[in-house]
C-alpha cells in the first residue's frame, strides 16, 4: 500500500531579483585611528512585479557611505556614526507582492550617537 498524501505545497516567486551584486567595504584611516568610514554598492537586476511575470520594475543601483567616529566622555565610550544612503537618489518603486508596491526612500541622511554604559 502506498502512502497517499495528505498536504501538497508549492511556492511561485515574485520580486526577486535574478541576479545581485554587493561590494562593500570598511576602512579604518591610519591618520585618525578614531575614524572609520564604509560604504556599499549594491546592484538588483529587474524584478518581476506580479505572479505572471508580465510586469517588470527595472533594476538599480544603490550606493551607501558611512563614517564612525569613536571617542569618550567622562570615561564613557561613545560613537558618533553618519550614514548616508541611497547616494544617488534613486527613486523606484519595490514589488512587496504580485501587484502591490511601496516606494523607495529618496537620498537619506542619517546621524545616530550611541553610548555603552
Amino acid at each position: 500500500m502506498r502512502p497517499t498524501p495528505t498536504s501538497c505545497s508549492f511556492a511561485i516567486l515574485t520580486n526577486q531579483a535574478d541576479a545581485g551584486l554587493r561590494l562593500s567595504a570598511n576602512y579604518a584611516l591610519p591618520f585618525a585611528p578614531k575614524l572609520s568610514i564604509d560604504g556599499s554598492i549594491g546592484n538588483d537586476s529587474a524584478v518581476a512585479a506580479n505572479v505572471a511575470n508580465t510586469v517588470f520594475v527595472p533594476g538599480q543601483t544603490l550606493y551607501r557611505l558611512c563614517a564612525r567616529y569613536q571617542f569618550a566622555i567622562a570615561g564613557k565610550p561613545l560613537t558618533l556614526r553618519f550614514n548616508g544612503a541611497n547616494l544617488s537618489s534613486v527613486y523606484r518603486l519595490r514589488p512587496v507582492s504580485s501587484n502591490v508596491y511601496s516606494p523607495t526612500m529618496q537620498r537619506n541622511i542619517s546621524i545616530y550617537l550611541t553610548a555603552d554604559v
